[in-house]
């Protein structure tokens, strides 16, 4: 590829290049740059087995034909070439119907992937989950992704898959929250998409803006912090029955800041998430962790790089024990250590949980 990004005229001088720094590496090789494949433009990086480079020019084709979009990993189902997947912001979008043309071209063990010239869009929403079972599309239960993508689809005439910028479980709300989606053709005007979305979207979702973004850019995985509040109500309020927990007893709020600012000596929150969840690790960076009075109600907030399912309502759960008394800050402490749920307090409700604000450098962007 050349300084200014054109498209790479000569594919057969690039592929006999990489066949020789692949036979080099002796694994895989690979193809890196910007092609065009009977004028359907393919940018990215392709890795394949060497020995069969010579069947590239005719895989690139058959996926163009295809329409096969953006994809990454092993055609049998493997990890593949996630690490490629994340630096490329792809998400993974793969047509039955081009299965068993990748398993034809590449072999039964070879990762590779193939990003194809899109462009990538943010949109900054918020939205009420009381009646949703979360973020994430689930099996016969609404939910928010669900419900953004069946009308994107039918503004945009075509089917659009939306990628957030995390989950929230069932019943917690968000007051800022960013999802990012692809399209082959540019939006005309995103203000004017944006202004017909919240015409036909349900009353407790709202869009806020959409924005063009560079192909590489990730709701998810460019995110830098998170911040969650969780609301109490300190006595009866008709008005906060639906997002707030409604705790009236004493509690000792100096007692229960003390125990919070304990949380920034500590990286493993294994007693504050729910078990056996698919993560790798437990960690995460505290950032943040105070308790604030605004407009009669008692809110934790609390940022974070990253945060554990159900972690922020556990952590408010077990202060709320200091605060009722019953645990000291050494026992807070000890629960931590402990990376065991058991020792933790009960998860309080969900309503009370909002997603407030998720961090960027929108610069990057």
């Amino acid at each position: 590829m050349d300084k200014d990004g054109a498209v790479d005229a000569d594919l057969g001088s690039v592929l006999a290049r990489e066949r020789v720094r692949g036979l080099e590496k002796g694994h895989h090789g690979f193809v890196e740059g910007r092609f065009s494949v009977d004028k359907l433009p393919i940018v990215g990086m392709v890795t394949f087995n060497p020995s069969r480079i010579e069947r590239l020019p005719m895989m690139l084709e058959k996926t163009a034909h295809d329409g096969m979009g953006l994809w990454s990993g092993n055609p049998h189902g493997g990890d593949g070439t996630h690490a490629v997947w994340r630096s490329y912001g792809a998400d993974g979008i793969l047509r039955k119907k081009t299965r068993s043309h990748l398993r034809e071209f590449v072999g039964k063990d070879k990762g590779f992937c193939i990003f194809a010239d899109m462009k990538r869009y943010f949109i900054h929403l918020a939205y009420n989950g009381a009646h949703y079972c979360g973020w994430q599309v689930q099996p016969h239960s609404p939910s928010v992704q669900a419900e953004l993508e069946r009308c994107l689809g039918l503004k945009l005439g075509q089917k659009v898959e939306v990628t957030g910028c995390g989950r929230t479980d069932t019943g917690v709300h968000a007051r800022s929250y960013y999802a990012h989606f692809d399209l082959e053709s540019p939006i005309e005007d995103t203000n004017e998409l944006a202004y017909r979305l919240n015409v036909f979207l349900p009353q407790d979702i709202v869009i806020y803006r959409i924005w063009e973004v560079k192909p590489e850019s990730h709701a998810r995985f460019d995110a830098l912090s998170r911040t969650y509040h969780y609301q109490i109500a300190r006595s009866k309020d008709p008005f906060h029955q639906d997002d707030a927990y409604a705790y009236y007893g004493p509690l000792d709020l100096d007692k229960m800041q003390q125990a919070a600012d304990l949380l920034k000596d500590y990286t493993d929150f294994t007693s504050f998430s729910k078990l056996h969840t698919q993560v790798k690790t437990n960690n995460c960076k505290i950032m943040e962790a105070r308790w604030l009075e605004q407009d009669g109600l008692l809110v934790f907030r609390i940022k974070a790089d990253r945060f554990l399912r159900n972690m922020v309502r556990a952590i408010v759960g077990t202060l709320l024990e200091v605060g009722k008394g019953r645990m000291t800050l050494d026992d807070f402490r000890s629960v931590i250590e402990q990376k065991d749920r058991c020792s933790a307090g009960e998860s309080v409700p969900a309503q009370g949980l909002f997603l407030q604000e998720v961090g960027y450098d929108f610069n990057a962007l």
